[in-house]
């Protein structure tokens, strides 16, 4: 599969908690890769709506070596939102013959910090 839609930077939270158990700091990108739009099937879609999951979009990127996806990791795309990462499946993609990510993505707001 050809990845020419745009790039997709992955950002995760800083590992430190202040005094109010929230993270410490601005998500730092830990990764950037081009990325191709997928179509969200019926059982993820459904799948996601029994776990209280809206998923807005469906990227497909290479894997990344020596990181790991987690879930609720933050995905910025450049249609200039920002995204929760629901869901990360590893995969082999035959037609290209190499290890991808498919990344189940929900809309949580702005690139600019303003929520939707």
């Amino acid at each position: 599969m050809i990845r020419d839609k745009g790039i997709v930077s992955l950002l995760r939270e800083p590992e430190g908690i202040n005094k109010g158990n929230m993270p410490d700091g601005e998500p730092q990108e830990y990764y950037k890769a081009w990325y191709a739009d997928r179509t969200v099937g019926m059982s993820r879609y459904y799948a996601a709506q029994q776990a209280n999951t809206r998923i807005d979009k469906l990227i497909r990127i290479e894997l990344p070596y020596d990181e790991i996806i987690k879930a609720d990791d933050i995905a910025q795309l450049d249609d200039g939102y920002k995204y929760r990462i629901a869901q990360a499946a590893y995969l082999f993609d035959e037609d290209a013959g190499e290890d991808v990510v498919d990344l189940s993505l929900e809309r949580i707001g702005y690139r600019d910090g303003n929520n939707i």
